[in-house]
């Protein structure tokens, strides 16, 4: 949604402001694959949840400088993005984590950021965690670089990323991201009592879905192996489309009720003075809509806020401030 949460904070006020809807393109909210997922667990196929993998491994970017290999991004620079890969693959892990379990509970979160790439300078690895007064604390592991914090750039941004957290029913949850690797694969895995689900969050690949057979005896019990398949050729071949449909849905109703809501303040105003030279009080009723688009300015946020609690101590201790202007303090002790 934005660099950091503090960006998220004053675009959901501007919004507010002007009392204009804001939704955020985490578009899988609304691919078939992922309701998928979302109804399984509804129909509580795996029982009682019990444990979250999220796992995200991609090739290393080769530094633009070196002009070797593909070029640096957008996306891993914090002047632009707010820090790596994490921010814009993680993101929609996260985010698919408060959909499918609900708001992650910022006390509960824990996480790891370092950089491992030799092209620059960094030389730690951070350590995020809190304290039972929602503080944050930072402990670091040095090892040896040849380069110092001065010479940091903002392109000096995260490539590991380790987290874990608790859902709000309580189960536990880990995730690991590797962005300087030689490998391509993600995995979100969902473990209950029952079964668990597999699937990848980045292709079009098959759910599978594996649960208990339950029996009289040893002969009939076992496990059931389902593979929900066909995303490949029911997915839109625009991918946000589902999600548009459903903002260009709501944006019409609010716009109607808007409308609706003028003409009843009209008649309201000259009840309202029937009623004060009558001594009655007239109470205005507002109709909240109800919005069929997933993905708003409050979710993402929450993603956003627990992206922040994994991220800050790698930045210096704090995202709530122009971090990306003093990268000279990043992954260094709070």
């Amino acid at each position: 949604m934005a660099r950091c949460a503090v960006e998220c904070r004053e675009m959901i006020r501007g919004f507010n402001r002007v009392s204009l809807p804001l939704f955020v393109a985490y578009y899988r909210r609304h691919l078939p694959k992922f309701e998928a997922v979302h109804t399984i667990l509804k129909e509580g196929k795996l029982g009682k949840i019990t444990e979250v993998r999220l796992f995200c491994s991609r090739l290393r970017p080769m530094p633009k400088e070196r002009g070797e290999g593909r070029k640096e991004e957008w996306r891993v620079d914090a002047a632009v993005a707010g820090g790596g890969l994490f921010l814009d693959l993680g993101s929609h892990m996260l985010d698919l984590v408060d959909w499918l379990f609900g708001p992650v509970p910022l006390e509960s979160v824990k996480g790891m950021a370092g950089c491992t790439r030799s092209c620059s300078s960094i030389s730690r690895n951070s350590i995020s965690s809190s304290r039972s007064n929602g503080h944050s604390t930072s402990s670091s592991s040095s090892f040896s670089s040849s380069s110092t914090p001065k010479n940091r750039t903002a392109a000096d941004v995260e490539d590991q990323v380790r987290m874990v957290f608790r859902t709000k029913e309580g189960a536990l949850g880990m995730g690991s991201w590797n962005f300087a690797s030689s490998i391509e694969e993600d995995s979100f895995v969902i473990v209950g009592e029952k079964g668990h689900v597999k699937f990848s969050v980045f292709n079009n690949g098959p759910i599978v879905l594996t649960t208990r057979k339950e029996g009289k005896d040893d002969a009939e019990k076992g496990m059931v192996v389902e593979t929900i398949g066909g995303f490949d050729v029911k997915a839109s071949p625009h991918v946000h489309l589902p999600l548009i449909a459903a903002v260009t849905d709501d944006v019409r109703r609010w716009k109607e009720a808007k409308k609706a809501a003028a003409t009843a303040k009209t008649k309201c105003d000259v009840s309202i003075i029937k009623d004060k030279n009558g001594d009655e009080e007239e109470k205005e009723e507002k109709e909240e809509i109800e919005w069929q688009c997933r993905s708003t300015g409050a979710s993402a946020l929450r993603t956003s806020e627990v992206m922040d609690k994994v991220l800050v101590a790698y930045y210096g201790g704090t995202r709530d401030d122009a971090f990306w202007t003093r990268p000279e303090t990043w992954d260094m002790p709070i």
